[in-house]
């Protein structure tokens, strides 16, 4: 696939997994005060409420999606996409409906 370095794109893809894991640290404390920074912004308290609840309910799950986006386009790049419909498919049809059903 492309010019054969595949041992660049492993380190490549190594990096990413650092990166994006450096960035879900912040971005994952965010989300577990997001009702204040709503609030302090301006945002009803019954919508900051109900987000903020929601964003603690898809936090867990943070981790799976930044490891999901980053082996998909690795393998993406490789023209390997069929490992990923059904996975998707799983995660559509049954994990964000249960998430919504906890969240109401």
């Amino acid at each position: 696939v492309g010019s054969g370095r595949l041992g660049d794109v492993g380190v490549l893809v190594q990096r990413c997994l650092v990166c994006c894991v450096l960035a879900l640290i912040p971005g994952f404390a965010l989300w577990l005060v997001m009702e204040h920074v709503l609030f302090a912004l301006g945002q009803p308290p019954a919508v900051a409420a109900l987000a903020a609840r929601f964003l603690r309910l898809y936090a867990p799950g943070l981790p799976g999606m930044v490891l999901f986006e980053v082996l998909r386009r690795f393998l993406g790049c490789q023209d390997i996409v069929l490992p990923f419909v059904p996975i998707t498919a799983v995660v559509t049809w049954l994990g964000h409906p249960t998430l919504l059903a906890l969240l109401l």
